[in-house]
């Protein structure tokens, strides 16, 4: 509807025209009580590009854990790895992705174009994830890695280093 893609295209410029505390409530609230998931990660999004204190970390990684759209959880994961690239999100994500398919696709992409992709239903950046407590089917990883630009006598390499870096065998699920 008009209303939704209004209010995401003013989240960005309002921000860029007036960063202060009245703004970022706004985005704050639009982050947590926006009926729309599209909405709920545009101001996520920008809360992570215009501050990078301690309190807009705080709300990220809150709607990163209790969110119930995974594109909006992908969202403020992918925030927290681009604005604070450190232990604590690297805890978050380890954290997070035998559980989180928006969460291995962030912690996967740490690793390889691979990793960032073969937890995605389709191409589509945003979701939907696969369930990563389950294994991913070979043809669904080959097919990854010809999107991913990997040759296929590479594939098995590269799954076993992602693997290794998830913390599980992505061909046999987070579960297992």
């Amino acid at each position: 509807d008009e209303a939704l893609f209004a209010r995401i295209a003013a989240l960005g410029p309002l921000s860029e025209t007036w960063p202060d505390d009245q703004t970022r409530e706004l985005l704050e609230e639009r982050s947590v009580v926006d009926g729309f998931e599209y909405t709920r990660s545009a101001a996520l999004q920008t809360l992570a590009e215009t501050w990078t204190d301690d309190q807009a970390r705080q709300v990220l990684v809150e709607r990163a854990i209790n969110d119930t759209g995974e594109g909006v959880r992908h969202t403020a994961l992918q925030g927290c790895a681009d604005t604070w690239p450190d232990e604590r999100t690297r805890e978050l994500l380890e954290e997070r992705a035998p559980i989180d398919g928006a969460a291995a696709s962030v912690f996967g992409g740490m690793h390889s174009i691979l990793g960032r992709i073969v937890f995605r239903v389709h191409a589509y950046p945003h979701g939907p994830f696969l369930d990563p407590a389950k294994p991913i089917p070979r043809a669904h990883i080959m097919e990854a890695g010809d999107r991913a630009g990997i040759p296929a006598e590479q594939i098995h390499d590269t799954v076993a280093s992602l693997s290794d870096h998830m913390g599980w065998d992505i061909t046999k699920g987070s579960a297992v």
